[in-house]
Parts: structure tokens; C-alpha cells; sequence
């Protein structure tokens, strides 16, 4: 039974990023809500009734204009975003992308504060101190800080936030948050003139606590977290209890067809996951060649690889396309800018986009003979961007497998040449899970098993 605090939660829900908005939407499926994300928010897309939808305004790598004009298209179609008395933001645990410039779309004109809670305590990510931590280190000590896209300059929110708006900001470290009057607490910040406050949080109670004390303001506010926070007031303690079992088509295409993954995560720990099913009898994984990808012939590479892609699942072998083999290459990022004459921004979208049409190529009734039973997508920007190619709308969430994979299907739009059947799709933000979990998903998807056996 969902408590109090979870039929509180709002109907419109905003994330800067696709496997974000996965990972905050999961934790209501799997308790049995009904939730879709919407693919693309600058349009009105018809979300079905008495379910909770979630807009993706994929904007965590634009420059902040850009970001603050899709937040504004967002709001133009979706004016119930504003209209709820608490609207939850979800952005990075990283903080990587325009928190600052996003959360100054909304205080002021609609909101009069923002409260910022980051923590994702099942992930290894807390605040303390009004510091970002990942698995008890220092962010700024992380791969975090070396991102080939958003690379984090600080690991202090404040300071982050300082440098992308002029919002007055304040901190609340957690003997303030662990306190009861935490409520009051924040009315007085506001009203001496705070229009951010930056919570602490490490542990799932913190976020709860949080989440409750927004609900008890006599205002409206911008909760801005992460994944965990849903999870967090949905759940009582154990945030793996009372899951929702998962429906077809996600039973039904457990050992029906192979696997097809694409990987555009540079993560250490998505490399890490890839490598423990390198050696699976029923894996192949197929290497990107970026200078191919991003060269003058690089149609005739796709199709290429695509094809290869096709002999794979011909053997009825899993097939994952990976655009990185090391940790090194993130370190190399900048001189194939150089070489090609582009910037970050412009060379991800261009690998986001080669990636996609290989997907495109292989789903498409004339594409591989044997098609894929299920999608594993990884890293936000390349997931959205096979989900746009194949022409889905909406992606229908179910809940999650292995802890750290959304699972669900992709909606379509009446004149979209949709994948027949329906298969399931498997998404995951780049830096979450366990060295297991992929291999927990190819086992997942043998005949026979359970979720509670991964």
C-alpha cells in the first residue's frame, strides 16, 4: 500500500535527462503507478489519465540559453508543471548539467524558493557539509570532474549554483535537517531572503524528511534531487520491499530473442560492467570506431556495422555496441574535437546520433532478420536518442531489474512504423550499478527466472 507521502507526490514531474527521468519514475512503477516519461516536452503529448507523467526536457549538455528556452517551451506545454504545490526537478547526482540555470527558469516566477536535496544514498551519493560525495570521495576527486561533456568544476553546491545563477542561496547541514522544526527552519532562510536552500542528505530518511517538510511550506516550492527521492517517500524503510512484479512484455520476452545494447557511457563502471559478460557464451560485443563513425564514408560504416550487428542476432548471440573500450579515452576527447573541428557539445551528438541509426537500421522491417527481443540503452543522451529514432513518444515504465535498470516499453505515435511486437527496453544512467548488473540483466532475460533470483 502506497503511504501518504507517496499519493502526495506530483502528477507532472521534470528531468534534465532520459535514464534521470527513468530511475525517478521506476521507483513509482514498481510499486504499481502508472508512469510514462515523455520523450520529447516542447510538444503536448496525451498522457493517459491517473498517471504520473514525467517530462524530459533533455537539456543537461546544452549551454544554459539553450537550457532555460527548453524549460520555457516545457512549461508552455505542460502549465500544470507549475501549478502543483510541490514540483520535483530531478537532475545529476553529479551534478553535471545546468542545475543553476534551470532552477532560475522556475523561482521567482513561479516558485518563490527552491530547496536542493542530492543524495542518492543506494548509489553511493550524499551531501555532507554542503559537499558532493560519490562513494565517500570528494566529486572533484572523481571521473565526474573529467566528464567529456559537463565535466563538475566544484564539489560545494553552493558554489556551483552561485556560478550559473544569481539566486541567493543557502545551506542546511543535517543537524538542521535531522531536526524536527526543519519546516520552520527553511521558512526563516526565505525569509530572510533565500531563494535556494541546499540540504544535506545521506541517507534515504534525509530525503523523506525533506520531501515532507516542502509538503508543510504555506507556499508552493522546487524540489530539485535525485532518482532516490521517489523511492525514499514512497517506501517506508527498505527501499526493495513491495515490488511490483513486472507484466508483459517484460515476462513474456525473457529467452525469446537476443539482446541488443548500445553503450555510449564513458563510466568506469559501465566499462566495468561490460567487461565481466566480454566472455559469455552468448555475447558479442562489436566496437566503435569513432573516427569511422564521425568520418566522410561514415553511412557506409553504419550500414556496415549494422549488418554486423544483424549477422550477431542471426546466431541468436546478445549484441552490444560499445562507442568505449578504456577509461583513457575520456582523456582523449578533446583532440578528436580538435581533428574534426567541432566542439564536445556538437561531437556527442554526433556519436549519439551514428549509434541511433544503427539501432534504426537493424529495427526496420527491411533491417536484421532476426530482430531483437529486448534493448538495453545506456548513458541518457544516446538511450533518448534511440528511442527518437525508432519513433517512439512515450516510454511506459514498469519498474526496475538488478537494482539499477528501468525497465519498460516504448509508446509510438499512431503514424510511427513501430517494432512489432512490442520487446522490452532496458535503460541505465552510465555511472550506476554494480560490476554485475549487466550480467544480471543477460541472466534476467534467460527463460525461467525470477527477479527476486538477481
Amino acid at each position: 500500500m502506497l503511504n501518504q507521502c507517496c499519493t502526495d507526490l506530483p502528477t507532472f514531474i521534470v528531468s534534465d535527462d532520459f535514464t534521470g527521468a527513468n530511475d525517478m519514475g521506476a521507483g513509482l512503477a514498481s510499486l504499481g503507478v502508472p508512469v510514462s516519461v515523455i520523450l520529447d516536452a516542447s510538444s503536448r503529448t496525451v498522457v493517459a489519465p491517473d498517471t504520473t507523467a514525467i517530462l524530459c526536457s533533455d537539456s543537461r549538455d546544452d549551454t544554459p540559453a539553450v537550457a532555460g528556452d527548453k524549460l520555457q517551451q516545457l512549461i508552455r506545454c505542460y502549465p500544470e508543471v507549475v501549478r502543483q504545490k510541490v514540483c520535483l526537478k530531478k537532475v545529476d547526482s553529479t551534478l553535471r548539467g545546468n542545475l543553476g540555470a534551470e532552477i532560475a527558469q522556475f523561482v521567482g516566477t513561479y516558485f518563490p524558493l527552491a530547496i536542493v536535496a542530492i543524495g542518492a544514498p543506494q548509489a553511493g551519493r550524499r551531501t555532507t557539509n554542503g559537499h558532493c560525495y560519490v562513494h565517500d570521495r570528494l566529486l572533484t576527486t572523481t571521473e565526474y570532474a573529467s566528464d567529456p561533456k559537463s565535466p563538475v568544476q566544484s564539489s560545494r553546491i553552493q558554489t556551483l549554483l552561485e556560478s550559473q545563477c544569481d539566486l541567493v542561496t543557502r545551506e542546511l547541514f543535517l543537524d538542521h535537517v535531522r531536526a524536527p522544526a526543519l519546516s520552520q527552519t527553511m521558512t526563516t532562510l526565505h525569509q530572510a531572503g533565500a531563494q535556494i536552500v541546499v540540504c544535506d542528505v545521506e541517507r534515504a530518511g534525509d530525503l523523506q524528511a525533506i520531501y515532507q517538510a516542502a509538503m508543510q511550506l504555506n507556499h508552493p516550492v522546487l524540489v530539485v534531487t535525485t532518482g532516490e527521492m521517489v523511492s525514499a517517500i514512497c517506501m517506508t524503510d527498505d527501499l526493495t520491499a513491495n515490488v511490483h512484479p513486472l507484466t508483459p512484455p517484460i515476462r513474456q520476452h525473457q529467452g525469446a530473442s537476443p539482446l541488443l545494447g548500445v553503450i555510449g557511457s564513458m563510466s568506469q563502471v559501465t566499462l566495468e560492467q561490460v567487461e565481466r559478460v566480454v566472455a559469455h557464451e552468448r555475447v558479442t560485443v562489436l566496437d566503435i570506431d569513432l573516427p569511422q563513425l564521425l568520418g566522410a564514408e561514415s553511412d557506409t560504416y553504419l550500414r556496415t556495422l549494422s549488418r554486423s550487428v544483424s549477422d550477431c542476432l542471426s546466431q541468436h548471440r546478445h549484441c552490444l555496441l560499445r562507442s568505449c573500450q578504456d577509461k583513457t579515452q575520456r582523456h582523449d576527447i578533446e583532440a578528436l574535437c580538435q581533428t574534426l573541428h567541432l566542439s564536445r557539445h556538437q561531437l556527442g551528438n554526433r556519436i549519439k546520433h551514428g549509434l541511433a541509426q544503427v539501432a534504426r537500421l537493424v529495427m526496420q522491417p527491411d533491417g536484421a532478420a532476426v530482430k531483437p527481443g529486448a534493448l538495453f540503452l545506456c548513458g541518457g543522451d544516446i538511450a533518448l536518442a534511440v528511442c527518437r529514432a525508432l519513433g517512439a513518444t512515450q516510454f511506459e515504465l514498469q519498474g526496475r531489474v538488478a537494482r539499477c535498470l528501468s525497465c519498460g516499453t516504448l509508446s509510438f505515435a499512431a503514424s510511427a512504423a513501430r517494432p512489432e511486437p512490442a520487446i522490452p527496453v532496458f535503460t541505465k544512467a552510465g555511472g550506476f550499478g554494480t560490476p554485475d548488473s549487466l550480467l544480471q540483466l543477460i541472466t534476467f532475460l534467460q527463460p525461467n527466472q525470477s527477479l527476486e533470483s538477481i
